[in-house]
């Protein structure tokens, strides 16, 4: 009997939507009518792919939300059905039942929004593909993804960390954690590298950071990053337990270096998470929401 416990089914992802692909076979079709019958006949190609387009808009289903689990559904499953869901979409698994399903239904509410806005999207612009010439068609932008997997780095590949190195940290939603002048708390949410966003980074000693190694992270306002519960802020200009981060690379034992994903870990085991613009440390795990990418 397996350890794991298989994910349901309606938790699953469905695979993919053919209406996009079948408005380019007609927007090909309407190139024919170009080639062929000169302006009159695009005039009847366009009007045939746009009426057949909007035909494939009303055959498209609107919402993938049916096809996840509802709070009931979630609500009746085990303790470990619920963590193996979790493990599947990489979200942490420590806490209790109530815990794991809002968990669950935040990220289902998140990605069901993003296929969502990305449908419309991709809507509009089979139309407008339709509706233009043969000799006017636009290549077709992808639609953004709110999380990154990888980061480029803005150094040399491979360029070690130092102790005294000022640093960046990149979350997964592709922004940098900034220290205000107005609170204590960080934020995720900076597009560029700057003053606000840097932190020098120190081990006792000195020389290369490790992997696994305990630092401290000073910000442009001269005070140390600390975890204490669930918060993480920048007070005190004084180093002790509070502000001693243990730093460990995803990629294993050895030295730091740029283009890394890290974890920072605190003195009550909780490792720094980003959700959305918000900053804290609520959990053991080292998970997406955990994951950053460092810089210099």
């Amino acid at each position: 009997m397996s350890g794991h416990t298989a994910v349901p089914q309606m938790l699953r992802r469905p695979v993919a939507r053919p209406a996009a692909a079948a408005a380019k076979a007609l927007a090909v079709i309407a190139s024919v009518f170009w080639c062929c019958s000169g302006c009159h006949g695009l005039s009847k190609g366009v009007s045939f792919v746009a009426q057949s387009t909007q035909m494939l808009r009303s055959n498209r289903p609107r919402s993938h939300i049916a096809l996840r689990a509802t709070a009931g559904e979630l609500d009746a499953m085990k303790l470990t059905e619920l963590k193996e869901i979790c493990r599947s979409k990489s979200l942490p698994v420590s806490g209790k039942k109530a815990e794991l399903i809002a968990r669950i239904l935040a990220e289902e509410s998140g990605v069901a929004s993003e296929e969502e806005e990305r449908g419309e999207e991709e809507e509009e612009e089979d139309i407008e593909t339709a509706s233009e010439s043969p000799a006017t068609l636009k290549p077709r932008r992808s639609a953004p993804s709110g999380y990154i997997e990888s980061t480029d780095i803005s150094g040399p590949p491979g360029k070690p960390i130092i102790s005294g190195d000022t640093i960046y940290f990149l979350a997964r939603t592709g922004k940098y954690l900034e220290y205000p002048e107005h609170r204590e708390d960080p934020r995720a949410r900076a597009e560029i590298k700057g003053p606000r966003q840097a932190l020098v980074i120190q081990k006792s000693g000195g020389g290369a950071i490790q992997s696994g190694d305990t630092v401290t992270l000073k910000c442009h306002l001269g005070v140390y990053l600390d975890f204490v519960g669930t918060a993480v802020r920048a007070r005190y200009t004084e180093v002790g337990d509070w502000q001693k981060i243990r730093i460990t690379s995803e990629g294993g034992s050895g030295p730091i270096r740029t283009g890394d994903i890290v974890f920072l870990r605190g003195h009550q085991d909780n490792v720094l998470d980003v959700e959305k613009e918000n900053v804290k440390c609520r959990w053991p795990d080292e998970g997406r929401w955990q994951r950053l990418a460092v810089e210099k």
